[in-house]
């Protein structure tokens, strides 16, 4: 299987580099079809984490350069057909960053590189299946994104047909990540051999109002079950589905014509999966779950005030698994604060998934003028299940069974947005901090904290 995967995603990808090798010679006869985007970004950043998988802790100071160059163009200059390649160069200070098993990857045994090579997108797209505005079908490695980052937030090798029209959205896909595309780097466990089907669809059934459903399967096949044992929130070779239904209004965005935002979602999980019991018995495990997921923002001229609560589901048996998981291509980074600032929903620092978890959020932004934005954002995070674990990045972090206490964040994101013709071409200097105080529920008492500060330089 994993040689299939191996030789299927290099094939995707070749095909699509090679053919967008081909548009470019095509597109030195007519440079107007291709465009460029190039950035250069420097950041600086500390933290200490001591709430990881495995009882681990990191502390560590790191500052980092990253290179995009980006290309996109039409296909013999028809304007229904185009393409797209986004490379980076990464080099950092310290390579403990790239050892960081909590991201989408890991790095490969005895790699001590400060730097890698990555692939981020290479996809062909196509704009002419209906007459509908807004509408494409896209094949190869994409970048895919819900609007609150809960379901999906990835590069990912896909088949997608998406729509934007003034009543009507919806995204369709099939996929599985096969590479990370990134030099001394594997896959991390849950998303090797994963295929997934998803979508969504939103229809504005009202002027500013909208109702929609999402869902997701996926369905994982690992030949070597004892991968089981990492216990991660959703176990191994899981065959599981999420459906979900909302109603929102401005919620991702800000509405200037709208006072209130809002968002209600139920979120139900079915399915089975391995997963460790009483020691280190595997057995197979009924999934039934759910999760809910509200807000509710006022925007006024410079500022906007909102609350956030979220509530998924724990508790297990021998035969049945009541804890909600993620779906594994989460990130939780939403734009959900009445500016365009993107932040971890449960903290900077800490990085939550919703498995077995109850939160409640306040935030407070402020936006004197379009140049400027900050956001300040408090948390509190509780166990739904006492006698379960909590989990960040889909694994176990240590709990004190019957202590329901997890802990309280805060979130501070500043960001400047310089008018044009700024030094360097300056497009975005950002301050983003995070800091996390454990609960009595929690084993380790030290406190977790993440700064960084970030510049953006587009040419």
């Amino acid at each position: 299987m994993a040689t299939r995967n191996w030789i299927l995603s290099k094939a995707i990808i070749a095909g699509v580099i090679l053919g967008t090798g081909t548009l470019q010679v095509l597109s030195d006869e007519v440079p107007q079809a291709l465009q460029w985007d190039p950035w250069v970004s420097f950041a600086v950043s500390s933290r200490d984490l001591n709430h990881r998988p495995g009882n681990s802790s990191l502390n560590e100071d790191n500052a980092y350069i990253q290179l995009r160059l980006a290309a996109t163009g039409s296909v013999f200059q028809r304007a229904d057909f185009s393409w797209k390649v986004d490379t980076r160069t990464y080099l950092s200070s310290s390579n403990v960053v790239l050892f960081d098993d909590d991201t989408d990857t890991v790095r490969e045994p005895n790699s001590d590189n400060n730097y890698y090579f990555q692939l981020r997108e290479a996809w062909i797209r196509y704009h002419g299946l209906t007459s509908l505005p807004g509408e494409h079908l896209t094949l190869g490695l994409q970048r895919l994104r819900n609007g609150d980052g809960l379901w999906w937030d990835v590069d990912i090798e896909s088949l997608t047909w998406q729509g934007d029209t003034t009543q009507l959205d919806w995204l369709l896909a099939v996929g599985e990540e096969f590479d990370t595309y990134r030099t001394n780097s594997d896959l991390i466990t849950r998303a090797d051999n994963t295929l997934r089907w998803f979508g969504n669809i939103a229809w504005d059934w009202t002027a500013y109002h909208n109702i929609g459903a999402s869902f997701m399967q996926s369905k994982q096949d690992l030949k070597d079950l004892s991968q089981a044992r990492q216990d991660t929130s959703i176990g191994a070779n899981a065959d599981s589905l999420w459906f979900g239904i909302k109603v929102s209004s401005g919620w991702d965005q800000r509405n200037p014509y709208r006072t209130f935002a809002y968002k209600a979602e139920w979120i139900m999980q079915q399915g089975e999966s391995v997963q460790p019991f009483d020691g280190n018995m595997l057995t197979y495990r009924d999934i039934s779950a759910q999760a809910l997921d509200f807000g509710l923002r006022i925007d006024l001229e410079r500022m906007s005030l909102g609350a956030m609560y979220t509530r998924a589901s724990g508790g297990e048996s021998a035969e049945e698994s009541e804890r909600f998981s993620q779906t594994g291509v989460h990130t939780n980074r939403t734009r959900a604060f009445g500016n365009r600032q993107y932040l971890f929903r449960f903290n900077e620092a800490f990085r939550a998934d919703i498995s077995n978890l109850t939160y409640h959020g306040l935030f407070a932004t402020w936006n004197p003028d379009p140049k400027w934005e900050s956001v300040l954002l408090l948390g509190h995070y509780q166990k739904t299940d006492n006698a379960s674990p909590v989990y960040v990045g889909g694994r176990e972090i240590d709990v004190i069974d019957g202590q329901s206490n997890v802990g309280k964040s805060v979130d501070i994101n500043v960001t400047f947005y310089p008018e044009d013709g700024w030094f360097l071409n300056l497009n975005v200097l950002r301050l983003r901090a995070g800091f996390f105080d454990p609960g009595t529920g929690l084993t380790n008492q030290n406190n977790d904290y993440r700064i960084t500060l970030e510049s953006q330089f587009r040419y």
